[in-house]
């Protein structure tokens, strides 16, 4: 069973621990579990494990006896507990930061950490797919290399040249993009892994980031090049489930669009607002 600084629930992290010893003891069950972790409901640990009932803090510190942990994992169990049980993104993200500084060498903290930062900054994903539809050639500067600064300013709103130099690395050492002796980007099929808590908060940063861009393409771009547009209404609960499958079923539908576009000179995002990413490859 891999260590607890793998997990990003810690309800998992139970039912795994569970598991474990079921296999290793067939008389093993969640009541003994619960008895001799110091529960007085024999059920308790069973609840919590289905979602049915939240894990205290007090609760958290005898599992921890019971694992024997150290202090370090301790703490990181107890973080645990609060990221998944938080009520706002902002608790979260505290939650978060701590755990990543506890187990920041680790081998598991730093994959995690790489695929949460991709999330959370919206020039990485504009990256990946402007690259790889690029000439090397507009990428270099004299000589072979990438002159980071023109490939910042591709974007906008531009970004710093360390922050393109960095993204690139991100999407390289992630697999999200790869490069040939000739310079030519592509794009992979990997897929991020994160859990889906950290995966969660990190698409919720994500999309905050977006708001934000597309509140300044209403100043920054003429309509011709954007479309942002909204509706109010008044529905039932069937009503939101049917337009959500509705708008399932539209994204599907870009995004075949997008997959045999040719041609590409341009990278938007689409919130159902479409706001430019990049300038023309042309523009000064």
């Amino acid at each position: 069973m891999e260590s607890i600084f793998a997990y990003t629930d810690y309800r998992r992290y139970l039912a795994d621990f569970f598991e474990e010893r079921k296999r290793l003891n067939k008389h093993f069950s969640l009541r003994m579990l619960a008895e001799r972790s110091g529960f007085k409901a024999r059920d308790y640990l069973m609840r919590v494990m289905r979602g049915d009932r939240n894990l205290s803090l007090e609760g958290a510190a005898k599992l921890s006896g019971f694992f024997r942990f150290s202090e370090k994992q301790s703490e990181y169990f107890n973080l645990l507990v609060q990221f998944n049980q938080a009520h706002t993104t902002s608790e979260k993200e505290q939650c978060f930061l701590r755990m990543s500084e506890i187990q920041k060498y680790g081998a598991h903290q730093k994959l995690r950490q790489d695929q949460f930062e991709y999330l959370t900054a919206w020039y990485h994903s504009a990256l990946r797919s402007l690259l790889p539809v690029l000439d090397p050639k507009l990428l270099t500067g004299p000589g072979v290399r990438e002159d980071w600064e023109k490939v910042a300013k591709l974007l906008d709103p531009p970004i710093t040249a360390k922050q393109a130099r960095d993204s690139v690395d991100l999407l390289l050492r992630l697999g999200l993009l790869q490069k040939d002796a000739k310079g030519k980007y592509a794009v992979t099929e990997a897929a991020l892994s994160t859990g889906d808590e950290v995966a969660s908060l990190g698409v919720a940063g994500f999309h905050r980031a977006t708001m934000e861009l597309a509140k300044r393409s209403i100043d920054r771009h003429p309509p011709a090049a954007r479309d942002i547009s909204g509706i109010t209404m008044s529905i039932s609960q069937d009503g939101f489930r049917r337009i959500k499958s509705e708008l399932r079923a539209f994204r599907k539908k870009i995004l075949s669009i997008a997959s045999a576009d040719m041609g590409e000179d341009m990278v938007y995002q689409l919130n159902l607002h479409m706001i430019p990413l990049t300038r023309h490859h042309g523009a000064p």
